[in-house]
């Protein structure tokens, strides 16, 4: 990614897409959508690299978080 953005290293492990609606203020989403024009992605992508870059700055400072568990998304 440019403009000194980190991409942040996708796992190595085989993961499921998950598909998911995110709430988001207006303001956020425009400001959102011109930043991802910027650097000449997709807004979803611009979104999935900030939570990968959030939950690498979370383990650098506090260690690795739990491993999900893959039945935690299934419904009842």
């Amino acid at each position: 990614m440019s403009k000194g953005i980190k991409r942040a290293e996708i796992s190595k492990e085989k993961s499921t897409q998950v598909f998911t609606q995110v709430r988001i203020d207006e303001q956020t989403f425009l400001k959102g959508k011109i930043l991802a024009a910027v650097y000449d992605i997709s807004f979803n992508r611009l979104m999935v690299d900030a939570i990968r870059h959030e939950i690498e700055l979370y383990e650098e400072a506090n260690g690795p978080l739990p491993k999900p568990d893959p039945k935690a998304g299934e419904a009842d």
